[in-house]
């Protein structure tokens, strides 16, 4: 299955360096993901010039589309190269996905943070095309619907299970577009729990009890957007 990737804070030598301020051969992250592996996906377009963002072009049932994968913390001019490829696939609905973007506050409401707020003001609301963002990095999960410039819906979502049992149990997020009724399906399940048998499983070791940060349907216009 093709994947898309990219480097969160411990994934980094320098939490606090722009992707143009590393070289990513000597990244703890390229030991694993070097842009070779990446490259190998079927899905791959390119990648910006700091070789720290990547983009994907995904075709599935006659529609099309974009995934944008983005750094850590990402620089002036890989913004530029982003809003590049936004440019030249204008006409394609696009994710987003990057480490930090929003956050949940204490009243379970989603905010965007501090450098989240750069990302949003400079690619997403900007680009209509841009219906979904994804990030993980703070300790919760949520979802919210954002209004971007041209009044249309992103749904915004963080995801990180990083601090539930055993590190989260290999909990993973599926997400379902049906484009004939306007909806997005998300479901998060432990593949790993799946696999233990009933009888052998932890206390903990079982999957979340129906969560609405967890598994949740959101409409969406996709006529509008697609």
């Amino acid at each position: 299955m093709p994947y898309s990737i990219l480097a969160g804070n411990h994934d980094l030598l320098s939490m606090s360096s722009y992707d143009n301020e590393r070289n990513r051969e000597q990244e703890p992250f390229a030991q694993y993901f070097p842009i070779e592996r990446i490259q190998k996906q079927s899905t791959y377009g390119g990648h910006s010039p700091t070789k720290f963002n990547t983009y994907h072009l995904i075709e599935v049932d006659g529609y099309h589309f974009l995934v944008l994968a983005l750094d850590w913390r990402i620089s002036e001019g890989s913004i530029a190269w982003a809003q590049s490829i936004l440019d030249q696939y204008s006409d394609i609905p696009t994710i987003l996905t990057t480490h930090d973007l929003v956050n949940v506050d204490h009243n379970d409401e989603i905010y965007l943070t501090r450098y989240g707020k750069v990302l949003w003001d400079t690619l997403v609301t900007k680009n209509n095309q841009i219906f979904l963002t994804i990030n993980g990095h703070h300790y919760n999960v949520g979802h919210a619907i954002f209004k971007n410039d041209a009044g249309n819906d992103v749904l915004v979502m963080v995801v990180n299970y990083q601090t539930d049992y055993n590190g989260g149990n290999g909990m993973m997020r599926l997400l379902t577009f049906d484009i004939a009724k306007n909806m997005i399906y998300a479901k998060s399940f432990s593949p790993y729990v799946m696999s233990i048998p009933p009888e052998q499983r932890d206390e903990q070791d079982i999957e979340r009890k129906f969560d609405p940060s967890n598994d949740f349907s959101v409409e969406i216009n996709f006529a509008n957007r697609i």
